[in-house]
C-alpha cells in the first residue's frame, strides 16, 4: 500500500499533458478510419448484392435454357418413340401379310401336289390295265424275234 501512495514522478505529469493533446487527434483519426471502413463495407455490400443479383439472373436464364433443352429432348424422344412404334407396327403388318401369303401358297402347293398325286395314281392304274397285256405280248414278241445266239 505504501507504494500506491507515493508521489508520481515528474515525467508522468508531462505524459498526461501530452496524451491530452494527442487524444483528440487519435479520436478524429479513429472516426476517419471508422468512416472509411463503413464506406468500404457499404461498397462491398453493394458489390455483393450486385453479384448476387447477377448470379441469380444468370441462374434463372440458365435454368430456363435447361428447361427448354429438356422439353426439346423430351419432344424428340417422344417423336422417336412414336416413329419406332409406327415402324414396328408397319413391319408386323408387312410380315403378317407375307406369312399369310406364304401360308396360302403352301395350301395351293399342297392342293397341286395332291392333285398331281391323284393324277399319277390314276395314270398308273390306267397304264397297268393297258400295259399289263401289252407288256406280256411285247415280251413274247421279243423272245420270238430275238436272233439266235
Amino acid at each position: 500500500m505504501a507504494s500506491s501512495l507515493r508521489k508520481p514522478k515528474l515525467g508522468t505529469k508531462r505524459k498526461w499533458r501530452n496524451s491530452a493533446r494527442i487524444l483528440p487527434t487519435a479520436k478524429s483519426l479513429h472516426k476517419a478510419q471508422v468512416k472509411e471502413l463503413t464506406t468500404h463495407l457499404a461498397k462491398t455490400e453493394a458489390a455483393h448484392k450486385a453479384q448476387v443479383k447477377e448470379l441469380t439472373t444468370h441462374l434463372a436464364k440458365t435454368e430456363k435454357q435447361y428447361k427448354a433443352q429438356i422439353e426439346e429432348i423430351s419432344a424428340h424422344l417422344a417423336k422417336t418413340e412414336a416413329d419406332h412404334k409406327a415402324q414396328v407396327e408397319d413391319l408386323i403388318t408387312r410380315y403378317d401379310n407375307e406369312i399369310e401369303q406364304l401360308r396360302q401358297r403352301i395350301v395351293e402347293m399342297n392342293g397341286l401336289l395332291h392333285q398331281r398325286s391323284v393324277n399319277l395314281a390314276e395314270d398308273e392304274k390306267l397304264h397297268r390295265g393297258i400295259d399289263g397285256p401289252v407288256a406280256q405280248t411285247a415280251a413274247q414278241y421279243q423272245t420270238t424275234l430275238a436272233p439266235p445266239r
